[in-house]
C-alpha cells in the first residue's frame, strides 16, 4: 500500500517534482527494484483462470514473469539489482492480517460455482500471493542468469532506499511510495517496457512542499502508512499536510491543535507513531557502500538445465542467451 494517496497529493500540490522520462534516458544506469512488490503486481496482471505450470504441475507463472523482466532491462542497457523481501517487521503484523483476511474471503467466494467468468477472475486477483517459495526460486533464475540478487533483512523498499543513499545505484523503481519516506531522492514509477516512466525527486518535492525530511516522515505517517494499523481519526492525506506545516511534528499536534484538545480528532490506542518513525529512519538493511554492482557472465548449462526444467520453450531459451549476449552468442539446444 505504502503511504495512502501520497502520489495523487504530489501530483497535485508538488507537480514540478515529477519527471516523465523514457526508457532510453536509463541507458547505462543501476537501478533497485522493489522486487517483491513489482512480482506481486506481475502476477495480478497475469492471473486468469489458471496459472502457468510445467509438465509436473508446478506453477511456472512467476518465472516467466520475471525472466521477461529481466530481459526488459538487459535490452536498455540497465543493470538491475533485483532486492527481494526479507523478514516483515512485527509493526506490519495487523496490515498483513487485514491483507490476509481478504485473500481468505476471496477464496471462500471462489468456493460458489455459479460465479461468473469476470468476478472470478478479480477474486483470482485478490488470492495473488509471491511467497518465500517463488521468491527463492525467481533469486535462483536470476543469480543463474548473472544478475545481482539481495535477499534484504527486512522491507525490500527500505534496502533500495538504502541503496540510494549510499550512492550504489541511479533509482529505484517501484510503484510503493512509501520508498521517498525511507529516503530514496530519485523513485521511477511506470512501466520501462511500454516507455511510460515518471521520476519523482525527493529533494525537489520536499523544497515545494516546504518540509525536512523529518518532517515528511511525520506528514507520512499521519497521512497512514503500512506500519500503523489505524491513524488519527478525521485526518487525511490534506489535512495531514496542514497539522505538519502548522505544527512541525506529531508530539506537537498531539500537545496543541485544538481538535485533539477538544476530542474532535480521536487518537487510536493503537497509534504507536514512534514506532514507526523510527523503522522509517532505521530500518535493518544490508550497507553495500563501495560496491559496484555489475552482470555477470550467465552460468549457461545450469540456466538452460532449469529453464528446460520449468518447461520454457526452445525459441524462449534461445532468446533469454541472445539477450544476455546482445546477440554475440548462438546457442544449440538437443531436442527433447
Amino acid at each position: 500500500m505504502g503511504i495512502k494517496n501520497l502520489g495523487k497529493f504530489i501530483r497535485e500540490n508538488a507537480s514540478n517534482s515529477i519527471t516523465k522520462i523514457k526508457a532510453n534516458d536509463l541507458n547505462g544506469s543501476i537501478i533497485a527494484i522493489d522486487t517483491s512488490l513489482i512480482m506481486h503486481q506481475i502476477l495480478i496482471a497475469m492471473q486468469s483462470e489458471d496459472d502457468l505450470k510445467n509438465k509436473d504441475g508446478i506453477i511456472t507463472s512467476h518465472l516467466y514473469g520475471i525472466v521477461t523482466k529481466a530481459l526488459v532491462y538487459l535490452k536498455k542497457n540497465i543493470t538491475p539489482i533485483f532486492v527481494f523481501d526479507g523478514l516483515a517487521p512485527i509493526l506490519k503484523k495487523e496490515v498483513l492480517d487485514k491483507r490476509k483476511d481478504i485473500k481468505n474471503k476471496a477464496i471462500n467466494k471462489l468456493k460458489d460455482d455459479t460465479i461468473i467468468k469476470d468476478d472470478k477472475i478479480k477474486l483470482l486477483k485478490k488470492t495473488v500471493e509471491f511467497g518465500y517459495k517463488k521468491a527463492k526460486e525467481c533469486m535462483e533464475i536470476l543469480k543463474l542468469m548473472g544478475l545481482p540478487v539481495i535477499e534484504a533483512p527486512g522491507e525490500a523498499d527500505a534496502q533500495c532506499a538504502a541503496l540510494m543513499k549510499e550512492g550504489v545505484v541511479d533509482y529505484v523503481l517501484s510503484e510503493d511510495m512509501d520508498l521517498l519516506t525511507f529516503g530514496a531522492k530519485k523513485l521511477l514509477r511506470g512501466s520501462i517496457a511500454k516507455d511510460d516512466l515518471s521520476v519523482y525527486n525527493l529533494d525537489l518535492l520536499l523544497n515545494e512542499i516546504d518540509l525536512t525530511q523529518k518532517e515528511f516522515i511525520d506528514f507520512c505517517i499521519l497521512s497512514g502508512c503500512d506500519y500503523l494499523a489505524e491513524t488519527i481519526s478525521k485526518v487525511k492525506v490534506n489535512r495531514a499536510y496542514k497539522l505538519i506545516k502548522e505544527h512541525k511534528s506529531i508530539e506537537m499536534i498531539l500537545t496543541k491543535d485544538k481538535n485533539i484538545l477538544n476530542g474532535n480528532y480521536k487518537v487510536p490506542e493503537s497509534f504507536d507513531y514512534k514506532a514507526a518513525r523510527e523503522y522509517f529512519n532505521n530500518p535493518p538493511v544490508i550497507s553495500f557502500k563501495g560496491t559496484e554492482f555489475k552482470v555477470k557472465l550467465p552460468n549457461d548449462k545450469e540456466l538452460i538445465n532449469k529453464l528446460k526444467e520449468y518447461d520454457f520453450s526452445h525459441s524462449t531459451i534461445t532468446k533469454v542467451i541472445d539477450v544476455i549476449y546482445k546477440g554475440k552468442k548462438k546457442l544449440f539446444l538437443e531436442d527433447n
